[in-house]
């Protein structure tokens, strides 16, 4: 029996594709904010954030995809950043919610640009019912594996 090939596993295909939009997003910051420090996870990450009014941990985890050990990380490194702070949760002294700075919120303002221009990239020369139906089928895969 012979082996699919790679390129027709629709898992290696994502893959490489989120690679290669993660990669493209980094050129643009670099190219846009040569002296700015941030990775495209934790740009997901403040996205995320500041769509929020707060968080807590579990849920940036859930929000993002992210396993909540990396998440501690990040937020770590994002609090040290000052563009994340973690406010007490009143009546759990256990948890905390996550909140963006003022910094965060600009910081969030000035890339948004930016990952439109890679969002936009990315589809250009399709459809958007090619769109609606990739959508659909991500999402039927998704849930095939829930």
């Amino acid at each position: 029996m012979k082996d699919l090939v790679l390129e027709d596993v629709y898992v290696y295909l994502l893959e490489r594709t989120i690679r290669e939009i993660k990669r493209d997003f980094n050129r643009r910051l670099k190219a846009t904010y040569p002296d700015l420090s941030i990775t495209s996870d934790q740009w997901v990450i403040l996205k995320r954030i500041s769509e929020r009014e707060a968080l807590n941990q579990r849920e940036v985890a859930a929000v993002t995809g992210k396993d909540p050990a990396s998440i501690t990380r990040t937020l770590d490194l994002l609090a040290k950043k000052a563009w994340v702070e973690r406010q007490e949760i009143a009546n759990d002294r256990r948890a905390y919610q996550v909140v963006l700075t003022d910094e965060g919120k600009d910081l969030v303002e000035r890339l948004t640009p930016l990952a439109k221009e890679t969002r936009e990239a990315g589809l250009n020369g399709i459809a958007a019912e090619e769109f609606e139906q990739f959508k659909l089928t991500l999402n039927k895969i998704f849930e095939n594996v829930s």
